[in-house]
């Protein structure tokens, strides 16, 4: 069986990374005997789209989207083939986050509908001319509130209607007719921002036991 390859996904929400920074620990003691790796990110140097500079906020949204193609064309190469070679591979921030990225500033649903289909395309194509399988995605999920003082415990000096809009953004690429419908990805899999992080990161194992075990009932 191939190796499963898991992502915790979601641009600017600086929880997932401490969540990254913590769980190797806690799956290594939960999950003896499996090859668990980290590849870490594509995008080191990514800004969210809150956070764009005036000279990122000018790249055109198809621009953009190769720009974070090419970024994950290397990381592939780089890092996560042999990352793959293992049981697992768990990642920070992928295809959902060029796409969250890309499709953020289009000026119309046409516009976005169309930079998506081309990711979605990039993905059936460039993934398997390098050897990489799909990625389920571990997103945070919540209520706007709940998700508003996510972002808002790392970035206080923003104003909160920035984050408003961006969070209302991304509800819409996480539910229905966004970045999951119909669009051949595997399903989400999400973590409650209601959860103390303790909590969350127990939670997060407990998806990894899961893919596991739906990996083991496929042999």
């Amino acid at each position: 069986m191939p190796a499963i390859f898991l992502v915790l996904a979601g641009p600017g929400f600086a929880l997932m990374d401490k969540i990254y920074e913590v769980v190797p620990e806690k799956l290594k003691s939960r999950f003896k005997g499996k090859d668990i790796r980290y590849p870490g990110t594509p995008f080191p140097c990514r800004n969210p789209p809150f956070l764009w500079t005036p000279d990122e906020q000018r790249i055109v949204p198809l621009a953009r989207l190769h720009y974070y193609w090419g970024d994950m064309s290397q990381y592939n190469h780089d890092h996560l083939e042999t990352a793959l070679q293992g049981d697992m591979a768990i990642g920070l921030r992928y295809g959902f986050d060029a796409d969250c990225s890309a499709t953020a500033d289009c000026l119309s649903a046409h516009a976005r509908t169309g930079i998506s289909k081309q990711h979605h395309t990039n993905v059936g194509t460039t993934l398997p001319f390098q050897n990489i399988v799909r990625p389920f995605y571990a997103l945070l999920k919540g209520t706007r509130k709940q998700l508003i003082n996510a972002l808002a415990k790392r970035y206080r000096q923003l104003d909160e209607k920035v984050l408003e809009r961006y969070v209302d953004y991304y509800l819409e690429r996480i539910g229905e007719g966004g970045y999951f419908d119909g669009t051949g990805q595997n399903p989400p899999l999400f973590l409650d921002a209601s959860r103390s992080f303790d909590q969350l990161c127990d939670d997060f194992a407990n998806i990894v036991g899961g893919l596991f075990d739906l990996y083991e009932k496929k042999k």
